[in-house]
């Protein structure tokens, strides 16, 4: 998972300091699903992969932490084979003589 930098916040009342983040932040992560054979057998009934996860984050504000929560996730992504079919010989490039 690639995370943004974190600003650190020392909390006294703690004692500690602690890298948080403000607003909104962007997560990001890269999924690599495979050949056309290796995820056939894994789509479900409506040729759909679906991956599946779950956010794990503590929320604070000014003036406390509340109870650390987890989110869960769900992606739906359509499968659809590659074209395999030539272009019509009249819609091709050619190089020019």
């Amino acid at each position: 998972m690639r995370y943004p930098a974190p600003e650190k916040l020392r909390l006294e009342v703690i004692k500690e300091t602690v890298p948080v983040y403000r607003g909104h932040v962007r997560l990001g992560e890269d999924v690599v699903i495979g050949t056309e054979a290796q995820v056939k057998p894994r789509l479900n009934g409506h040729g759909e992969m679906v991956l599946e996860g779950s956010l794990h984050y503590q929320a604070c504000d000014d003036h406390e932490c509340y109870i650390p929560e987890t989110v869960p996730l769900k992606w739906t992504f359509k499968f659809e084979p590659l074209d395999r079919e030539r272009v019509a010989a009249e819609s091709q490039h050619k190089p020019k003589p």
